[in-house]
């Protein structure tokens, strides 16, 4: 399967587009959000891959302050860095600079998938209109207990380690970088996906987390599950994988993760 690219700058926000033969088939449309410090999606990575071969539709936004994305880095950049990918997702189209040729899409459903990170911010954006679900690999629920209730990653420690070996990559605003406290109790006040829990009850979830994940607690997505009503198949789901933490790229080349979390797309039956 023959994977397109095209990158597309909305306002300050970089925006990677993965997509087979016929774009304007697809009937569903993710938007991929990496961890920290995690790396948006490759042409050739396996999950563009294999989710551009069953014929889904991938959006992969740079958050606005990392890699292309312009300005510098802040929880309330990343959080406006989706709100703008879903306003730019409903436009439909977008031209190609190079042949000047007119894109569109028109897919029928919209669902976010992150991980750690990147998973936490899916939690909150998924409570936002024309999307219909979300899929979390290992992602964080409540920052303000973390680390407590468990022994989990020191997010301290996280950002000293970003701020030293991925300066250029996440550029953390002076504030953060001075004062990595408030970096975290912007993820406590502003980036807490507990705060948003409420408002997902109607939407799909599928978490996965691995039950030796010392970074984030696998009850986590127990308890997101959880609150959320309990497991029922089809609409909320949770697969308990037998390691650590983890990523996308590596769970997707698993076929039973990759069926599950096909058939919980939609994609397959």
């Amino acid at each position: 399967m023959e994977v397109n690219w095209l990158r597309k700058w909305e306002e300050s926000i970089c925006i990677d587009i993965f997509y087979g033969k016929r774009l304007s088939e697809a009937e569903t449309a993710i938007i991929y959000l990496y961890g920290m410090p995690g790396k948006p999606l490759e042409k050739n990575s396996n999950f563009v891959k294999e989710f551009v071969k069953e014929g889904l539709l991938i959006f992969s936004p740079h958050y606005k302050g990392t890699y292309e994305s312009y300005s510098c880095f802040r929880i309330r950049g990343a959080m406006d860095t989706l709100e703008k990918t879903v306003e730019f997702i409903m436009k439909g189209k977008v031209v190609n600079l190079l042949n000047r040729d007119c894109l569109e899409w028109r897919p029928k459903h919209l669902f976010f998938i992150g991980e750690s990170f990147g998973g936490s911010l899916a939690l909150i954006a998924s409570s936002l209109p024309h999307v219909d679900g979300l899929i979390v690999l290992a992602a964080p629920v409540d920052y303000e207990d973390h680390n407590k209730t468990y022994e989990e990653e020191d997010i301290r420690s996280l950002i000293r380690y970003v701020n030293i070996f991925y300066p250029n990559s996440w550029r953390f605003c002076d504030e953060y970088k001075e004062h990595p406290l408030k970096l975290i109790n912007d993820l406590i006040e502003e980036g807490n996906p507990k705060k948003y829990l409420k408002k997902l009850k109607k939407k799909k979830v599928l978490a996965i987390h691995g039950k030796k994940d010392k970074s984030v607690n696998f009850n986590r997505s127990k308890f997101l599950i959880e609150f959320l009503g309990g497991i029922k198949e089809g609409k909320r789901e949770l697969i308990a994988l037998n390691e650590g933490h983890t990523n996308f790229e590596k769970i997707i080349c698993k076929s039973e993760i990759r069926n599950k979390i096909m058939t919980f797309l939609g994609v397959k039956k």
